[in-house]
C-alpha cells in the first residue's frame, strides 16, 4: 500500500480518523496513534490548549494556597498580638462556651481574659449571648452593664441595668451603674437612683462617690443644696 500523498513511497502507517494510509513523512504522531495532517492539526492545538489550561489551574492552585497560607499566618500575628500569651486558653475557652453557652465558669473565665488582654468589647460579645439565653444571674447582668459602659456603649449598658434592675430590684448594683450611666448624660434622674442604690447599700461606694460627683456637677443643683 502506497501513501496516499507521495504514490511512490510505501505507507508505513494509517491516520486513525480517516484511514489514509501516510508513509514516514506524512504520518503526525500523537498520543501513541498516527494521523494525517488534517486530523493532526486540530488535535494538536486541543492538546496545547489543555496543558496550558491544566497549568494555568496549577498556577492558580499554587496562588490560593500561598494566599490561605499568608491570610491563616496574618490571622495567627493579629491573633497573638490581640491575645498574647493567652491565645490558646481564650481559643479553648471559646469552644467550651460554644458547646455549653451556660456555663458560667467557663463565661466567667473567658470574659476575665479578654479584659486582661484589653478586649472588653469582645468580652461584651461573648457575655450578651449568655445573659439573653441563659436563666438570669444578676451577676452577670451587672458585669455585662459595666463591660458596654467601659467601651462607652451606653444606650446597651442602660438595657443591660433595667433588665437587672428588673430581676433583682433590691439590688444595689443596678441603680448604682444605672445613675453613672444617665450622669454621663447629664440625667437629673441619676441622683434618684444614687439614693436609691445608697439606701440599699449603704456601704456601695460607687453610688455615694456618683451622688458627690452629681451635686459638684449641678446635675441636681437642689437636692445639693438640701433642698
Amino acid at each position: 500500500m502506497q501513501c496516499a500523498l507521495h504514490p511512490e513511497r510505501t505507507a508505513e502507517d494509517l491516520c486513525i480518523q480517516c484511514d489514509k494510509p501516510l508513509c514516514l513523512s506524512c504520518a503526525r504522531r500523537l498520543g501513541g496513534g498516527a494521523y494525517c495532517a488534517a486530523h493532526y492539526q486540530p488535535l494538536y492545538q486541543q492538546r496545547r490548549r489543555t496543558v496550558g489550561l491544566m497549568a494555568t489551574i496549577g498556577t492558580l492552585a499554587t496562588l490560593a494556597a500561598g494566599y490561605t497560607f499568608f491570610e491563616s499566618q496574618k490571622t495567627k500575628n493579629v491573633e497573638d498580638q490581640k491575645y498574647g500569651d493567652s491565645k490558646d486558653k481564650i481559643a479553648e475557652l471559646r469552644g467550651q462556651l460554644n458547646q455549653d453557652l451556660c456555663n458560667q465558669g467557663v463565661a466567667d473565665q473567658l470574659v476575665e481574659l479578654l479584659e486582661r488582654t484589653d478586649n472588653g468589647a469582645e468580652a461584651a460579645e461573648v457575655l450578651q449571648p449568655v445573659v439573653d439565653g441563659c436563666p438570669p444571674n444578676e451577676r452577670l447582668l451587672a458585669k455585662l452593664a459595666e463591660l458596654y459602659r467601659d467601651q462607652g456603649a451606653v444606650g446597651a449598658a442602660l438595657q443591660a441595668c433595667e433588665k437587672l434592675i428588673a430581676q433583682s430590684p433590691k439590688d444595689a448594683r443596678g441603680y448604682a451603674l444605672r445613675g453613672s450611666l444617665r450622669a454621663q448624660r447629664s440625667d437629673p434622674r441619676a441622683v434618684e437612683d444614687f439614693r436609691q442604690a445608697t439606701e440599699l447599700d449603704p456601704g456601695n461606694e460607687d453610688a455615694a462617690r456618683g451622688l458627690a460627683d452629681a451635686h459638684e456637677s449641678g446635675i441636681a443643683p437642689c437636692l445639693a443644696a438640701g433642698v
